[in-house]
């Protein structure tokens, strides 16, 4: 018998943001029928995040698997989400004040796993020393800052690397990453996909790195990450 390769859940995503036009995305979600997406709140305000939950009841989402969360959040908005969206995991990159705030919030300390940071002065805070002592439950990928990390700091991809070999990696979050040497070393984030060559990269990720848990990670419409999802799912074949 032919063995099966992994089979990957893969969840279109919002990012609300200033910078995004997120209302209209959501909008979109029913005429497109989807119930279930992701959503980043890292970079929103309360006020914005407050409007946010306001327009989601309207909506038909009936689920929110993942959702990108910040230490300015409240307890009640883990509350929210959990109870009526039934979030699963709740990512948060690693920071001087995200430690701290896992001990705030311990209903939900079992449910908060953390992201590898994009900044270089947060990397012994994703080392396995420092997970184990936070006692997290697994760990976030952001697997185009890994990519970057290989090329351009071994120090951190090595950091990195070891503790993903130690610690239950949850949920790998997808993004595209620049095909040309200077847009990997000038662009520090890329979060609008124009081209789908700029996922090739994951070809040459190990398998053990990709969770079967996958977030689009882009600031594309939900009609251009449907067309996305589909073509990464062939890639990851």
């Amino acid at each position: 018998m032919m063995e099966q390769g992994p089979k990957y859940n893969i969840f279109l995503s919002i990012q609300i943001t200033p910078a995004t036009p997120w209302r209209d995305y959501l909008s979109a979600l029913d005429a497109l029928n989807l119930k279930e997406i992701a959503f980043f709140l890292d970079k929103a305000s309360l006020d914005e995040r407050r409007e946010f939950y306001r327009l989601l009841e309207k909506s038909q989402l009936t689920s929110i698997p993942y959702v990108q969360v910040s230490v300015d959040m409240e307890a009640w908005e883990f509350d929210y989400l959990a109870t009526n969206y039934n979030t699963k995991w709740f990512g948060l990159t690693v920071s001087n004040r995200s430690f701290g705030f896992l001990a705030t919030i311990p209903k939900y300390a079992a449910q908060i796993i953390f992201e590898n940071p994009l900044e270089n002065k947060y990397t012994s805070l994703f080392s396995d020393e420092a997970l184990t002592r936070a006692g997290t439950n697994g760990v976030c990928l952001d697997v185009a800052t890994l990519e970057r990390d290989r090329t351009q700091n071994k120090k951190k991809y090595t950091v990195s690397i070891h503790a993903l070999d130690h610690h239950s990696l949850q949920v790998t979050q997808v993004r595209p990453v620049s095909n040309r040497w200077y847009g990997r070393l000038f662009s520090k984030e890329m979060r609008r996909l124009t081209s789908l060559s700029t996922l090739h990269y994951l070809r040459y990720v190990p398998q053990a790195y990709i969770a079967s848990f996958i977030v689009l990670d882009m600031d594309n419409t939900p009609e251009e990450q449907i067309e996305i999802r589909e073509y990464l799912k062939a890639l990851l074949k």
